[in-house]
């Protein structure tokens, strides 16, 4: 017995299955803007990245010099001369928005550091009366050179930086309440 298949009912199968897909992939590339926030820099396109490590490692390892520096707030000579923390952190990051308060709590036992990763300036100065600034200074980072010459691959990135101005550990996303206390904190009293 031998089936025709009604041409109609073929076009419209084969029209849901095209709508189907469509959505779908509208779906997950809103989904993947929605995860990543603005592109407004291609990490990945820049080479070599210096500072390779772990995404969450709690042991001071000496990973280098920082690159010189020199941006509209700051430069590398400023982060010389005493243990610092560093953030590379972005307004328009929801994840750094979740950290902020970490960080204002942990300003008020370390001296922290902000690195402003290809966002406006007004849009930071709003952003930090808005929130409270935990930085004692502030670089604006427009094109995003230091962040990749540090090899953040997304934001936010800490960083503690020794008085020799190297960089001896390095954490890859949000710092959370206990991490600030029983890792950042401990790690920069041995450096003292």
């Amino acid at each position: 017995m031998v089936f025709f298949m009604d041409p109609a009912f073929f076009l419209k199968r084969t029209f849901m299955i095209l709508v189907a897909l469509l959505l779908l992939t509208a779906a997950t590339i809103s989904a993947a803007l929605i995860h990543n926030g603005p592109v407004e820099h291609n990490f990945a396109s820049q080479d070599p990245v210096i500072h390779e490590v772990p995404v969450r490692d709690p042991a001071l390892k000496d990973r280098g010099a920082i690159m010189p520096f020199s941006i509209d707030g700051l430069s590398d000579t400023d982060l010389k001369g005493k243990t610092r923390l560093v953030v590379l952190f972005a307004s328009w990051c929801t994840p750094c928005v979740k950290e902020h308060p970490v960080l204002m709590e942990l300003s008020k036992s370390v001296p922290v550091y902000g690195i402003d990763v290809t966002d406006k300036p007004e849009n930071v100065d709003a952003y930090l009366k808005r929130m409270g600034n935990p930085f004692a200074k502030v670089g604006h980072d427009d094109s995003g050179d230091v962040s990749v010459s540090w090899g953040a691959d997304g934001l936010p990135t800490s960083y503690i930086v020794n008085a020799d101005g190297h960089i001896v550990w390095r954490h890859d996303g949000p710092l959370d309440h206990d991490e600030a206390q029983n890792v950042v904190i401990p790690l920069m009293k041995q450096l003292q």
